[in-house]
Order: structure tokens, then sequence, then C-alpha cells
């Protein structure tokens, strides 16, 4: 158990507007726009024309990050929402002093569900599940996986990853016979019932965090696939639906280091190759440009045929910079903010006197067109910007902390 930590947040408001536009070179743009001019030539009535809505971001957004005690770390919860030019802040919420979470512990949102989970001996293991819009947690401690006497039998490699409604355990099990017998185990925390799946064809696996996702009740992860000599000639996956504990779908993709996203019933990988699921076949994918980099799809977020994350390899001024892409699936086009221009405008914004190093993460308010991100400013500085995609910063929120973000929620 972890020594409560109390922390108080200082909170640095700077209120201003960007006023210079950015234009990116590959813009998603509307062909139906039409401009048409007054026909007795008289200049526009300023006193009648409609006043420009301003943009804001209406949804709330949480911010986690880790804070050092001394003996560990404690996990902060700062939330807050842009709109009206003012940031509406809450005190942060120190959920390991709230609640037993161990240093070192694994997190994932899962639809505005924050959990954290970690080993407290071999085999057994506990987990907190926190509703961001409630403010609650449950914690469920001492949940075993295997026996004892199973793991002096065998050696076990055990990888566990949360849903909506299940929390779901992978075991690896390589028998003394030099044979791997991997099994899904299925908690439901409504009823303590626990299923288990065999899963056959896999030839070893590990804990790798990118290696699982899930998505409504369906539940994804990838395993070593023709493992000769220690090598990998690809990755199998396997896709479950936790309802009807069934494998629903089968495939294999090269190994590389690809990210992967779900979105509806599509499997997308960062080099725009496209699995579905459902109907357990390849399909025709996304010819994501060079120029627009590499998608981190581990980040990406999805609305009506919209995708929005952070990039690896922009092109910008014949540079390579990370930034932020919103891609249009339907059309295959895009439009993006280079880490470039985005500090070019943070020195404008702040009249040269901060200078952003590093981009986190961002979460996206597709009706109003509005990005929060986080960044770096010069350790232990950080800060939380509302920015649109021309590039005007709507407003910036500054603090300091132990150590970087760890990742951004969007809470509607």
């Amino acid at each position: 158990m972890m020594k409560k930590l109390f922390v108080i947040l200082s909170i640095a408001l700077i209120s201003s507007c960007g006023s210079d536009t950015f234009e990116p070179e590959n813009e998603v743009r509307n062909d139906d726009e039409v401009v048409t001019e007054d026909g007795d030539g008289e200049e526009p009535n300023e006193e009648n024309d409609p006043p420009e809505t301003q943009k804001v971001f209406t949804n709330s957004v949480a911010v986690l990050y880790q804070m050092p005690n001394g003996l560990g770390s404690d996990y902060l919860l700062s939330d807050y929402r842009q709109g009206d030019q003012q940031i509406n802040t809450s005190e942060p919420i120190n959920l390991s002093s709230s609640y037993p979470i161990a240093a070192g512990s694994k997190y994932r949102l899962i639809e505005n569900n924050l959990f954290f989970w970690s080993d407290i001996a071999l085999g057994t293991f506990e987990f907190l599940s926190y509703d961001l819009r409630n403010k609650s947690g449950i914690f469920i401690d001492n949940y075993r996986v295997v026996t004892n006497d199973e793991l002096m039998a065998s050696g076990y490699n055990i990888c566990q990853f949360p849903t909506s409604d299940y929390f779901v355990t992978l075991v690896s099990n390589f028998t003394a016979d030099g044979v791997y017998q991997n099994s899904l185990h299925i908690f439901d925390p409504s009823n303590n019932q626990i299923d288990e799946i065999a899963l056959s064809g896999e030839t070893g696996q590990n804990c790798d965090f990118f290696r699982y996702k899930s998505y409504e009740n369906f539940y994804f992860h990838n395993y070593w696939k023709n493992r000769d000599n220690g090598t990998v000639d690809t990755f199998g996956w396997n896709v479950v639906n936790l309802s009807t504990k069934e494998i629903i779908s089968t495939f294999d993709n090269p190994a590389t280091n690809s990210t992967f996203a779900i979105y509806e019933n599509k499997v997308i990988f960062s080099d725009g190759t496209v699995f579905d699921y459902m109907m357990d076949s390849s399909i025709d994918g996304y010819n994501f440009p060079f120029e627009m980099g590499t998608p981190n799809m581990n980040e990406a977020v999805f609305e009506n045929e919209m995708m929005l994350t952070i990039t690896d390899g922009l092109l910008e001024e014949n540079r390579l910079t990370k930034g932020i892409v919103l891609y249009d699936m339907a059309n295959q086009t895009y439009k993006a903010i280079s880490l470039l221009k985005l500090q070019e405008k943070f020195l404008e914004f702040t009249n040269n006197e901060k200078f952003i190093n590093d981009l986190y993460d961002v979460v996206y308010d597709f009706e109003n067109e509005v990005i929060a991100l986080s960044f770096l400013v010069a350790f232990p500085e950080y800060g939380v910007m509302f920015v649109d995609f021309d590039l005007n910063i709507l407003e910036s929120h500054l603090y300091e902390s132990g150590s970087e973000p760890l990742d951004m929620f969007e809470v509607r």
C-alpha cells in the first residue's frame, strides 16, 4: 500500500486567441461551397451579418499523470472542459490515495471507465474500474488465475486486459513436453463467474501492452506464429466474442511493428491494410500518403468515417516531424498540423516565453472541430491546449508534474 499523497495543482490560465491561420497542403475541403457576390455591388452590412460561431470544446477532458511519492508513484486525474473562453477545472483526484493502486500498474480507458491492474503475486492480480463520469470506482483484490500447483508444474506467461464488461486473462502455458497451451479466462465481475476458452495454433505469447484491444464486447489479440529458431515469420490474430465465448475470426499479418485500431467491423493497421473481422476476410484498405507520415493507430479516435491521431514522419518544410492528422476515410484525404507549426504558434501565443518540446496525446471534438492536446514545455512544466486546424489557439492550460501526462480521455 502506497502512502497517501495530497497534491495541490497550480493552474496558470492563459486566455488569448491566435489570429493567424494555417492552411495545410492536403486539406479536407467541401467542394460544394459557393462564393456569391451581392447583385448591387454594395459592401455587405456587417451589422446584419450573423455572428461567427465560436469554437469550443464541449465535452469534459480528463488527464491522467503520475507523481512520485518517494516509494513509487501516485496516479492523479484532472478533468476540465474548454468553453466560453474559460477552462472549468476541478481539483485533481489522487486515485492511489483513494484506492490501493500499485506503482507501475497498467491502465486503459474503455468507454469512460479507467482501468488499472497489476500483479500482486505470481498468478494473482488486483484491478480497479474507475468511472470518469460518476467519479467512483470498484476495486477487486486477490483475483487468482491459476493455482500454485499449476504454476509449479509448468511455465506460465499471463497477460491481462480489461473490457467494458469483462476482465480477460490470456494464459500461455509452456508444458514440460515443450508445447504451448494458450487459453483465455473471461471473468465477469457482475456474477464472479469465470469462463475459459482454449486457443489453438498459438506458438507463444508475450504481454506487450499494444498486442491487445477490445471493442464493445469483442476482444482482439495477436500471437507469435511460425516461430522457428527465435524468429517470427508472421503474427496470428484471434478475435473473440466475449458474450458468446466464441472465436469468431482468425487471420495473419506480417511480423512488423505496425500499430492497429478497431473501428466498426474493421481492424485497421498503420500501413493502411484492413481486415473485416465480422466477414473474417481482408478488404480494401487505405492509401496513407507518404507526406502524411505513419499514423499511430494506438492513439486513433474515430467518428463518422473521420480519424484523428498523432502521426510520425509528417513532411513539413522538407523536414520530417511529429504532427496531428485528421484523415477522411471516405475520400482518403487529410489535413494536418505539424509540431513545427505548433511550436511557432505557441511561441507567438506566449510572447516568446514558452516553447513546446514534445506532443503527447490528442483528443478531438468532431462536432466543433476543436483539438485538445497535451504537451511538454520543459520539465516539470506541461500543458493542455485547445486548438483548431487553422492553428487558432483557443485556450492553454499549464501546470507542473512529476512526470509527463500519461493519457488524455474525452468524457462525453
